[in-house]
């Protein structure tokens, strides 16, 4: 059995993903359940952190690196 107190529970960290783990629509295969898990990220006990995109959906996508250098360079480069 698992005793826990309030103040415990109250520092908690919960998330859904971070820079480290793929997206949660990515790990599930869809969106079918987004709005569900944010509502209990949200509602739980704790300190809920939402990575950017999280809430809305948002998928992994890979980038090739060498094409998003090229976009940074062109784009703040001086013409």
């Amino acid at each position: 059995m698992l005793c826990c107190s309030v103040q415990m529970l109250m520092r908690c960290i919960l998330q859904l993903g971070s820079v480290d783990t793929s997206r949660v629509v990515s790990r599930m295969g869809g969106s079918h359940y987004v709005n569900a898990l944010n509502m209990l990220l949200l509602t739980l006990p704790g300190t809920p952190i939402v990575y950017y995109g999280e809430e809305i959906g948002m998928k992994d996508v890979s980038l090739n690196s060498a094409v998003c250098a090229n976009e940074v360079v062109n784009h703040f480069s001086v013409h």
